[in-house]
Parts: C-alpha cells; sequence; structure tokens
C-alpha cells in the first residue's frame, strides 16, 4: 500500500479530488479527508511526519496538526477506521479491475 493509494481512497470516502486535497482550499469535505489521508499514511503505513509533508505538498508541522485533529476528533477518527478497513479490499477491486482489462 502506498501514500497515493490512500490518498485515493481518502479522497473518494469523502467525495473529493485528489487535486482538491493536494490543493490549497479549506472547504471542510476537503480537509477532513487531506486530515485522515495524513494521518492513515502516519499511522498505518508508519511514515515520517516529513516524508508525509513532501507527498501532500505541506509543512511537517501541518501534517503534525491533522493527525492530532483525527486523534482528537471522533468523527474523523471513525472515518479513518473505515478508510482503513477499506484500504485493501479496494486495492484489490482495482488490481481485478486492471487485470480484466488487460
Amino acid at each position: 500500500m502506498t501514500a497515493k493509494e490512500v490518498m485515493h481512497y481518502a479522497a473518494a470516502h469523502y467525495g473529493v479530488s485528489v487535486q482538491a486535497i493536494m490543493s490549497p482550499s479549506r472547504h471542510v469535505l476537503t480537509v477532513s479527508a487531506r486530515k485522515v489521508a495524513m494521518f492513515l499514511c502516519r499511522d498505518r503505513l508508519g511514515m515520517s511526519y516529513a516524508q508525509i509533508g513532501r507527498i501532500f505538498g505541506r509543512d511537517h508541522s501541518t501534517v503534525m496538526h491533522a493527525c492530532r485533529c483525527v486523534e482528537r476528533n471522533r468523527d474523523l477518527a471513525r472515518d479513518a477506521e473505515y478508510v482503513a478497513a477499506r484500504l485493501p479490499a479496494v486495492i484489490e477491486e482495482v488490481i481485478f479491475k486492471t487485470r480484466r482489462a488487460a
């Protein structure tokens, strides 16, 4: 699993685009998707704050803040768990569809 895959699924879960997550947008759904994706990169992939910041085009302190927000906010934490639980299934679906199309 990669950070890009996490980002794609978090975006899909919130109904926003990956471009929106990467943008400076402060729309509530975009911000939530960005925070959850950053948190999962840290929590599930074991990436450093600096690595996540480089991928998302943010400073490491912004990533630290996002992770703390998810840990403190029940709704965001619930969303993060849902996204994390669905990641393996979604990745398998993408692989299956790619193989069928080939």
